[in-house]
């Protein structure tokens, strides 16, 4: 089997170091159904239907950026790990949400249109989402989230 750094070999420094991690296709199964709870509009999720949502832009994620509110402000704050779905055919990327959300641009480049970014933890079983911690990825520089004052998730 491949390693993330032979699979995405844009992303080999960061497979190399540890800072990113590949999950499994049944995680992407899991991550796709949590994203069919959410309220859909013909392009995408349906943020007006979302009880609160914010957007911040990916260009704010320096050392110390003011990207760095959102991950408090949209519950990635309490996840110990984030999770990019790529789609349902490719392995999912994980990593700490602020190292995965650094490096957004680059983890989507071979993937055009809206993406989305889940919540999660690691389970003795593997990866688990976090469902109500999510994030769309507008191809460009900017996201939508869901803001959530939810409790630290279960590690």
């Amino acid at each position: 089997m491949m390693n993330g750094a032979e699979i995405h070999p844009h992303l080999a420094e960061y497979f190399n170091e540890g800072r990113l991690e590949l999950g499994s296709l049944e995680f992407a199964q899991q991550l796709d159904l949590s994203l069919s709870n959410w309220p859909w509009s013909a392009t995408g999720v349906n943020w007006s239907a979302v009880e609160s949502s914010g957007k911040v832009d990916l260009n704010e994620f320096g050392v110390n950026g003011p990207g760095y509110d959102f991950l408090a402000q949209s519950g990635f704050g309490y996840c110990p790990f984030a999770v990019a779905l790529l789609s349902l055919n490719d392995l999912p990327i994980v990593g700490k949400p602020a190292v995965l959300f650094r490096c957004l641009d680059e983890v989507f480049w071979k993937y055009p249109g809206k993406r989305f970014v889940f919540g999660c933890t690691k389970q003795a079983s593997g990866f688990a989402v976090v469902p109500q911690i999510m994030a769309e990825y507008n191809g460009t520089e900017s996201m939508r989230f869901h803001r959530t004052t939810l409790p630290p998730a279960p590690k």
